[in-house]
């Protein structure tokens, strides 16, 4: 995942799976509510054979406008991703202010 602070996280590998799940969590701590900026989470797919490794391949990107979920306070969607032939993602996030 990235903001437009070039902040990355990454998630583990979902192995050899059709219908992957990743139920993972990552924090983002900001000064103030980033109204004007977006979140880019890509999918990719990775193989191997008999020891060959084969390059990373893109299953698809979703850009979702921050100020949807500051104003919202939390978002729960399905999104089918842009250069996806059939797949759809689901993506909840939460506005947190301590």
């Amino acid at each position: 995942m990235k903001i437009s602070t070039k902040a990355t996280n990454k998630s583990k590998n979902a192995e050899k799976s059709r219908d992957p799940r990743w139920k993972e969590e990552f924090q983002f701590m900001v000064d103030e509510p980033p109204t004007n900026d977006k979140i880019h989470i890509e999918a990719f797919s990775t193989s191997s054979r008999i020891g060959l490794l084969h390059p990373k391949e893109s299953l698809g990107y979703v850009t979702i406008s921050l100020a949807d979920v500051v104003n919202n306070r939390r978002i729960n969607e399905r999104y089918h991703p842009i250069d996806s032939k059939n797949g759809r993602i689901q993506i909840e996030m939460q506005w947190r202010t301590s």
